[in-house]
């Protein structure tokens, strides 16, 4: 964050929604931004209050919200971010700690205490189809500072091949932002320029993320040491193969294709819970093919899962995740670090499985259709991951294998719907049925053997 604010940057936006970051690794991201004359923006995972009220106490200048799709969604985030605002008291901006986790605050304790959430920039963040046609309604909601577009996530939430008719909509509603005097942000929209971006009218444009300026600046200077295969000294330098590139050629397949592979494919795993790179590193060496990162039981973060998730693809195991719930927010974030598949656990219906295909299957959607209304989309269109066919460029993965997958192939992560309660397993044959679960994952704690055996004829039936 220094390095980058140091460069030229003014603003630095700490990535909750999609990076693994937590909100005390945040404090020091902050303070770095700060003591390089950066301003702070916040995205948040989602409308939690919890999570607001704690991350307004650390200084941020702005909240983006994502996924805004209604001017109720507008109204309820202004409201949400005035009652969390911190109050003079011990436990909010007048106590002591606000002298450490505000030490670079433009204006003084008592300042924000008088002025409130007015000082905060509150963006409603706009990435799918239902948001783009609701930005008219959510620029006239008093408190909404800034409309931030994402435009890979918008051409991922519509159907394949409308992905053009896009960018008309998307510059009729940036007029409207413009035209209701509100602030307009984004994302660098792919075939603009930056320059160009300012031109129209954005006041506040991201166009990288430190991975990728971490990854261009690597693989440009490999390109530049590195003699092209053709050139005069091709013949003359041979390079060590990596350690990573040699298993990518060996094992160039995801956990979810190797089992479905042949019906004789097993894989034998371990739950990680101890938050270890160390152990899992020992666990997967003893021959364990699938590390389950637990995040249902266990007290892991996102950002301790992206040491599991190289500490397991290191020793050539497949790490998946078991999320502690039907989460849009936890789920979308857990499908960036690099996890090859997801475990949720207390399925009880039909319809809760549809909303994890859903969700996995396209994480910039959130799940609010019927069943029925799930089931003709997934018939009418082939699963898919995020669709980056907008900009390649801009994929962003924290884990070392599948990222090379999820890019050219839909179904790369194992969902899995994990019966472990006997209305679970009553309704068992509906849930194997349904379209893009890949796997039943049985837990027998709770149940009886004819519960078990239900679930297991279950699976064999419907050929999970």
């Amino acid at each position: 964050a220094e390095l980058v604010s140091l460069a030229g940057f003014e603003v630095v936006v700490l990535d909750h929604e999609q990076g693994p970051g937590d909100l005390l690794n945040a404090v020091s991201l902050i303070h770095a931004a700060a003591s390089a004359g950066a301003h702070a923006l916040l995205r948040v995972p989602g409308r939690e209050p919890a999570y607001l009220r704690r991350a307004l106490q650390l200084g941020v200048e702005g909240l983006i919200l994502p996924q805004t799709e209604s001017k109720q969604d507008a109204l309820d985030f202004v409201a949400l971010a005035k009652q969390c605002w911190p109050v003079s008291s011990l436990r909010g901006a007048g106590g002591p700690a606000a002298a450490v986790l505000r030490p670079s605050a433009a204006s003084s304790a008592q300042h924000l205490r008088r002025r409130g959430e007015e000082l905060l920039l509150k963006a409603c963040q706009i990435e799918t189809e239902a948001g783009l046609a609701a930005v008219p309604d959510i620029v006239r909601v008093d408190g909404v500072d800034m409309v931030f577009f994402a435009p890979v996530e918008l051409a991922a939430s519509c159907p394949r091949g409308q992905e053009a008719g896009l960018m008309l909509a998307l510059e009729t509603a940036e007029a409207e932002v413009k035209k209701a005097r509100k602030l307009l942000g984004g994302m660098l929209v792919p075939g603009r320029t930056v320059e160009q971006m300012f031109v129209i009218g954005y006041d506040l444009v991201c166009t990288t993320s430190d991975v990728i300026l971490i990854r261009s600046a690597a693989e440009n200077v490999v390109l530049e040491a590195k003699p092209a295969a053709t050139g005069p000294q091709a013949g003359v330098l041979r390079w060590v193969e990596s350690g990573r590139q040699a298993r990518l050629a060996q094992h160039d397949e995801t956990l979810v294709a190797r089992l479905k592979k042949g019906r004789h494919a097993r894989a034998l795993g371990a739950l990680a819970r101890l938050d270890s790179p160390a152990a899992v590193e020992l666990v997967a060496e003893s021959g364990f093919e699938v590390i389950v990162l637990d995040h249902a039981r266990g007290p892991g973060d996102l950002l301790g899962a992206v040491g599991l998730i190289h500490a397991a693809s290191r020793s050539g195991a497949h790490a998946i995740i078991r999320v502690p719930a039907l989460s849009h927010a936890h789920l979308r974030r857990a499908l960036q670090i690099g996890v090859e598949g997801v475990i949720l656990p207390h399925v009880e219906s039909a319809e809760e499985a549809h909303a994890l295909v859903e969700l996995c299957l396209y994480p910039s959607r959130s799940y609010r259709d019927d069943t029925h209304a799930a089931e003709a989309r997934m018939r009418n269109q082939p699963f898919r991951r995020m669709d980056f066919s907008f900009a390649p460029p801009l994929v962003e993965f924290y884990g070392q294998r599948v990222a090379e997958f999820t890019r050219r192939q839909g179904e790369a992560v194992l969902i899995a719907a994990q019966i472990d309660t006997p209305r679970g397993a009553e309704e068992a044959r509906a849930i194997a049925k349904v379209p893009g679960i890949d796997m039943i994952f049985v837990d027998a704690s709770r149940l009886s053997g004819v519960d078990v055996e239900r679930v297991e004829e279950s699976a064999r039936s419907a050929a999970k």
